[in-house]
């Protein structure tokens, strides 16, 4: 099943989250790299007293509108087009809005991003395939100040957790997340705006801290990362 009719389906599980409250509109920017899936957060939150201020598929678009939003709420997928995720781009996120509310909707199973992603700043973790219901619970709890970690996160079972690259930088995942994506070093130095030559050496870094030792195998395991991160299941090395 393709990652855009998993979006789909996705969507079709979520019921209308409870209302935010009389007088209590929201200010709430949306990320993500599927813009059915945005389309569909869009849907659900409106209705109950959320102001919808922007959408944004890449990292440049979601800095931009972060700018000039002023958003009390970014609601963002973990990983969005052009190679950018959440825990490469949140510093660039808090450098602009130190403040900020930040929910990050994650695959599942992704045990292992949950702590990490508080620690670089996310104040909740939501399962992409948890019910509104649950939507409802983080936003409570983001804008009581607490944090909030969906709990079919804490559930999920270890054998099956995702397994992000550990030891890499933020910059080296996303080089190794575009390798997956099947951009050439040439892409990758444009779309991140490095050198090529930057990029050969994020790729050689890359190469010694997971034990790749050669090109075909660096690329088939940035490949099995994006299938994964799409919804699918097992590697294709």
């Amino acid at each position: 099943m393709s990652h855009g009719a998993d979006c789909s389906d996705d969507l079709c599980r979520l019921s209308t989250p409870s209302p935010a409250g009389p007088g209590t509109l929201r200010r709430v920017l949306l990320a993500d790299g599927e813009p059915l899936f945005l389309s569909g957060l869009r849907t659900l939150l409106e209705p109950q007293g959320y102001e919808v201020v922007g959408e944004a598929m890449t990292g440049h678009q979601l800095l931009t509108l972060l700018a000039a939003s002023q958003p009390d709420l970014l609601i963002m997928g973990f990983a969005l087009q052009c190679g950018r995720d959440a825990l490469g781009i949140i510093p660039d996120i808090l450098r602009q809005r130190a403040r900020l509310r930040l929910l990050v909707i994650v695959p599942v199973p992704v045990s292992p991003l949950g702590p990490r992603l508080l620690s670089a700043g996310a104040r909740g973790i939501f399962a992409r395939t948890s019910p509104a219901e649950t939507l409802a619970s983080a936003l409570q709890k983001i804008f009581a100040g607490e944090s909030f970690i969906d709990p079919a996160l804490r559930s999920a079972d270890p054998a099956t957790a995702y397994d992000a690259p550990s030891g890499l930088t933020s910059r080296e995942r996303e080089v190794f997340r575009l390798l997956g994506q099947e951009k050439s070093c040439k892409d990758i130095a444009a779309l991140l705006g490095i050198s090529p030559k930057t990029v050969e050496r994020h790729r050689e870094n890359i190469k010694a801290k997971l034990c790749l030792r050669t090109a075909c195998t660096l690329h088939l395991a940035a490949k099995t990362l994006v299938h994964r991160e799409s919804g699918g299941a097992g590697s294709l090395i």
